[in-house]
């Protein structure tokens, strides 16, 4: 019966964890996105827990960041 309530709860806590992850991508402002076609890839592959902070996404540079981060200012 316990066993059956901790793996639940280690299912909701693992859940919760993953969602705080996920990443949030905010498009950056054109004249910043020509910035980054000049710079090499090593200088543009920093990375936040994991996720490429900077991404090119349909065409347009965005930063990325886990949700938790977004929502605490990181």
């Amino acid at each position: 019966m316990k066993t059956g309530y901790l793996a639940i709860a280690f299912a909701v806590l693992l859940a919760i964890a993953l969602w705080c992850w996920h990443p949030v991508c905010v498009p950056m402002e054109p004249e910043v996105g020509r910035l980054f076609e000049s710079m090499t890839p090593e200088q543009r592959n920093e990375s936040q827990w994991g996720i490429r902070t900077f991404q090119r996404r349909d065409g347009q540079w965005c930063q990325c960041k886990p949700w938790l981060a977004r929502e605490m200012f990181f």
